[in-house]
């Protein structure tokens, strides 16, 4: 059972190096390339995790402020064109 465990891991080790090209440096450079690739990661996902609650919650926040000034501007249309059939003048928006 662990055999087949770590022949897998090897196998993905193997695989990931193949693909990233990483197989012919020596090890000192796997060491220093894989460190960049952790490093870089990391830090997406911490910037990710880090500002994503504050840009939800600002885009919710413009979501209602365009709401309520849509529904501002439609109640003053809605006003203008009351004051027009009473006679006022014809204005032009």
């Amino acid at each position: 059972m662990f055999t087949n465990i770590k022949n897998y891991f090897a196998f993905k080790a193997y695989q990931s190096e193949v693909t990233t090209s990483t197989k012919g440096l020596d090890p000192w450079e796997k060491a220093l390339f894989d460190s960049l690739i952790f490093v870089s990661i990391t830090l997406l996902t911490y910037t990710t995790f880090a500002t994503l609650p504050d840009q939800m919650l600002s885009a919710k926040i413009d979501d209602l402020n365009s709401l309520h000034l849509e529904s501002k501007l439609e109640t003053g249309l809605h006003a203008c064109k009351v004051k027009r059939e009473k006679g006022a003048p014809n204005l032009r928006l």
